[in-house]
């Protein structure tokens, strides 16, 4: 029970536990100050040597120890830090499910099944990489949703450690843009047309057209839609197509819909 109060105080209010951890090391660092002659003796040793010594010269004479604490303390920090966004992702992945004691055993099916065990561990790598309060935190929701669906998870394994990989190789935002495909709009745009689909960079001329569209006029979210949309272009998870009226439509292709499949639930 401790421990569960501890991961929520750290979902409530980050920031306490950061701070104090921030005042104990500064609070350190003021009492390790050198005085005046050792601040020169250092100095003076450390420059008689060349490169990386000069470094190991001044940790071992004055902020060895403190360095070593800094490391374990940022270790604590992460170590916090990962517990609670698991402990909020598995609080998010309970919340939008329909019976909540189904979906925790359905839980310790994924994470007793040694293939089911693996793709769980995964989604928690990717999660140590974003913050608790963005995108991600939502699509791993709905990933794990998926997930804990599965019966047969070595029938599967394969196909949902590469989509796992998908998820890690781009950016939230552009797997957002990419579960909106149903309300992508059409654009003009100068085509050479290739079996059917619009050769080229279409970034600019469809993020006009999104942006339009969702009432975004604001120049950085319009340049990171754009970037978004460089990025499914360039793993070619969309393509273009040219329709009746003479413009492009663009859409998911067979890879970026099985990924909108993983990512997207109920």
């Amino acid at each position: 029970m401790e421990k569960s109060k501890e991961l929520l105080s750290m979902l409530e209010n980050p920031e306490y536990f950061l701070n104090a951890q921030r005042q104990t090391l500064e609070s350190r660092i003021e009492a390790k100050k050198l005085t005046k002659s050792e601040t020169k003796k250092v100095r003076i040793e450390s420059a008689k040597s060349v490169g990386r010594k000069a470094s190991m010269d001044l940790l071992n004479q004055s902020w060895g120890n403190m360095i070593v604490d800094i490391i374990g303390a940022h270790e604590e920090i992460e170590g916090k830090l990962n517990e609670s966004k698991e402990a909020l992702l598995l609080g998010e992945y309970l919340n939008k499910s329909d019976n909540q004691e189904y979906a925790l055993k359905r839980l310790i099916n994924v994470i007793t099944d040694p293939y089911g065990s693996i793709l769980f561990n995964k989604l928690l790598l990717i999660l140590k990489d974003y913050p608790a309060d963005g995108d991600m935190m939502d699509i791993l929701r709905d990933t794990l949703l998926n997930l804990s669906d599965v019966n047969n998870f070595k029938s599967v394994f394969t196909k949902y450690k590469f989509l796992i990989s998908l998820i890690d190789r781009i950016t939230p935002q552009a797997m957002v843009i990419l579960q909106d495909y149903l309300k992508w709009p059409p654009f003009s745009m100068s085509m050479i047309i290739n079996n059917n689909h619009v050769e080229g960079d279409m970034s600019k001329e469809f993020t006009d057209a999104y942006s339009h569209s969702k009432g975004i006029d604001d120049p950085n979210i319009v340049s990171r839609i754009q970037y978004s949309v460089q990025e499914l272009q360039k793993n070619e998870f969309v393509f273009g197509s040219q329709i009746s009226t003479g413009q492009v439509i663009m859409q998911p292709s067979e890879v970026g819909m099985d990924l909108i499949g993983f990512i997207n639930h109920g």
